[in-house]
C-alpha cells in the first residue's frame, strides 16, 4: 500500500505555515471517516476534506480548529476549538474544510479573507 501524500498548509498573504502534515480526504470513504478513531492530533497534523461544506464532531475525542475554504483557498469561516459532539457548517461558497489541531490557528490571529495554499511535500 502506498503512503498517503502529505501537504503543507500555508497562509498565502504572510507565508505562515499552519500545518506541515496535511492529508487530503477526497474520496467518499476518506471523507466519511475523517478523524474518527483518532485519540488526538499531533503538532502539524491536519485533514483537508473536499468537497465539503459541513462537519460533525460525533464520537470525536478532542476539539479541533476548523477553516472553511472557498475553491480558491479563501477563508470563508473560522471555528476555533470546535468541541466533540458539535456540528459546524458554511452554507454559501464553501468547497473544502481544513481541520487542524486545536490552537493551531492561534488566539489573536486574523485569518478572515486570507487564502490558504496547499503545497505537496
Amino acid at each position: 500500500m502506498a503512503a498517503e501524500a502529505l501537504y503543507k498548509a500555508i497562509v498565502q498573504e504572510s507565508g505562515k505555515v499552519l500545518a506541515d502534515k496535511i492529508i487530503i480526504a477526497d474520496s467518499l470513504g476518506a471523507r466519511t471517516k475523517g478523524l474518527l478513531g483518532k485519540m488526538r492530533m499531533e503538532d502539524g497534523q491536519g485533514l483537508l476534506i473536499k468537497p465539503c461544506s459541513s462537519i460533525h464532531m460525533f464520537f470525536m475525542k478532542f476539539p479541533i480548529d476548523v477553516l472553511f475554504l472557498a475553491k480558491d483557498g479563501r477563508v470563508i469561516k473560522i471555528v476555533k476549538g470546535l468541541k466533540p459532539w458539535r456540528l459546524s457548517g458554511c452554507l454559501f461558497g464553501c468547497h473544502m474544510v481544513l481541520e487542524l489541531k486545536e490552537r493551531a490557528l492561534g488566539m489573536n490571529e486574523d485569518f478572515d479573507k486570507k487564502h490558504i495554499k496547499l503545497v505537496k511535500i
